[in-house]
């Protein structure tokens, strides 16, 4: 007879059974603490106190072993907060839909790991196998219009996975644990409890600045590296896009880049120097402008097409890559939180506010989602913008 101890393993299980165990919970923690990059045979075993054979004994690979958390843990962890609210919103329930959310924005270590390795396999060959299609099949049964889906509630369920996966990308921001979420999330609650009409989104619109990186440095061959790492980094995520491969597409030596970047991090951050600053003022400025010409619901509805747009599948991936970066890379961090700071204090409120957050989360799970499920694109979402824009505060 076994029993489960305070640890959560199981006392009285076989030694195979408590080190794999040992290693899940191991795993878990370093997925969450420093990253998929920072988990290895070597750094999984040496937070156990195990040898690489106890791993072996178990998993053909460390590949195995991430597959059976997904199935066993992660997975569910990810997913219960996410349906609560989509059951919540359906019942009328406002506080659950509020705690569900509030779970997502405050995520605990299982919740990381878990939406850590769904951007993992955007990126890493070794395990997009497993993991792509299930989490395609996930996201696109929750946002597909059929006969017990309109086309407004797949719009209001694709919200919520977009606020709700946004909420879990933004949690790392030193600024965001002291926001008081409570208001937003009650708005969000009243707006998606009330979508408008489905009305289809103008498709002569596009926000062309969304469609050029450019870099105007006054030396060709350094715009050109820019250019090529914003383009590799976002077809092969951050670890794969080496600096000779960097070099090649830009049609540059190795040589050039290294005397000009010591390290790839420091080109990394010269990209995001230009290009996540100058994106908070872009949005804002498209906003703006298309707000005039056909009202601001529509604007908004336009600006999440236009995001999720798949011919920007790599703008998407770069930004993801960046954002998920920032929260282990601590020099990559002070450049996106120095910059979102100096966009809070662009605002009315002068500082970082509940509705700011939810938008730079849901713009980032928008992403996310479109990129696992692209015809989330074709939702009418006028029919949540329009009441989410209503309510939106007069900051």
């Amino acid at each position: 007879m076994s029993s489960r101890g305070n640890s959560g393993i199981v006392v009285g299980a076989s030694r195979v059974e408590r080190n794999s165990a040992l290693l899940g919970k191991a795993a878990v923690s370093i997925l969450a603490e420093s990253g998929w990059t920072s988990l290895s045979t070597r750094t999984l075993c040496a937070r156990c106190g195990l040898t690489s054979g106890a791993l072996y004994t178990r998993f053909e690979s460390l590949e195995q072993l991430l597959e059976l958390l997904w199935v066993t843990q992660l997975e569910a962890a990810l997913l219960e907060p996410l349906d609560m609210a989509a059951k919540a919103l359906a019942a009328a329930d406002e506080a659950t839909f509020v705690a569900a959310l509030t779970a997502l924005a405050r995520p605990n270590p299982t919740v990381l790991a878990a939406v850590e390795l769904v951007q993992a396999a955007m990126v890493e060959p070794d395990l997009a196998s497993f993991f792509l299609p299930r989490i395609r099949t996930l996201l696109v049964d929750r946002t597909t219009p059929s006969e017990a889906l309109s086309s407004v509630d797949a719009a209001v369920s694709a919200t919520i996975l977009f606020i709700g996966f946004g909420f879990v990308l933004k949690s790392r921001r030193p600024w965001a644990s002291a926001i008081d979420l409570l208001p937003e999330l009650r708005r969000y609650f009243a707006a998606l409890s009330r979508p408008a009409d489905a009305e289809p989104t103008p498709r002569d619109e596009i926000a062309e600045y969304l469609y050029s990186y450019p870099f105007d440095t006054g030396d060709e061959r350094l715009d050109r590296v820019l250019q090529a790492t914003a383009m590799t980094i976002g077809e092969v995520g951050y670890r794969r896009a080496t600096v000779q491969r960097i070099a090649r597409a830009a049609s540059v030596s190795t040589g050039f880049i290294m005397s000009r970047f010591p390290t790839k991090l420091d080109l990394f951050i010269t990209i995001t120097e230009e290009m996540w600053g100058r994106g908070f003022a872009q949005i804002s400025s498209y906003l703006a402008e298309t707000g005039e010409r056909m009202g601001p619901a529509i604007a908004e509805a336009i600006a999440w097409r236009e995001m999720q747009n798949p011919v920007i599948s790599k703008v998407a991936l770069l930004t993801l890559e960046t954002n998920r970066l920032a929260g282990f890379l601590p020099s990559l961090g002070d450049v996106v939180f120095s910059q979102e700071e100096q966009f809070f204090k662009s605002t009315p409120t002068g500082s970082p506010s509940a509705f700011g957050l939810s938008e730079m989360a849901l713009g980032m799970g928008l992403i996310l989602v479109a990129w696992f499920s692209p015809a989330v694109r074709d939702l009418p979402y006028v029919s949540v913008t329009a009441p989410l824009v209503a309510t939106a505060p007069n900051l």
